[in-house]
């Protein structure tokens, strides 16, 4: 089921884990793979985490090992030009 099926599915997840989410938020990754992008995620506090609801392509998304702050994460893919959803609560 994907989030388009069922958007209560978006709340359910961030339930399960105790906070509210932001998001969904669409992005393309870099036109390099590896490269550090940022997400603003206006939470307005530093969150917890963050979830892939969706992908253009085989590509992992991880942490960029930047701090992240009450607006912004930062992440990187592995494939290039990738478009991700997410989730970030």
């Amino acid at each position: 089921m994907s989030y388009n099926q069922d958007p209560s599915l978006l709340n359910e997840l961030a339930q399960l884990q105790g906070a509210d989410p932001a998001g969904p938020f669409l992005t393309t990754a870099p036109a390099t793979a590896g490269q550090i992008f940022s997400v603003q995620h206006g939470l307005g506090r530093l969150p917890r985490g963050w979830v892939v609801i969706y992908k253009s392509a085989a590509c992992d998304v991880y942490d960029a090992g930047l701090k992240w702050d009450a607006q912004y994460i930062y992440l990187k893919a592995t494939a290039a030009n990738t478009i991700l959803q997410l989730l970030i609560y």
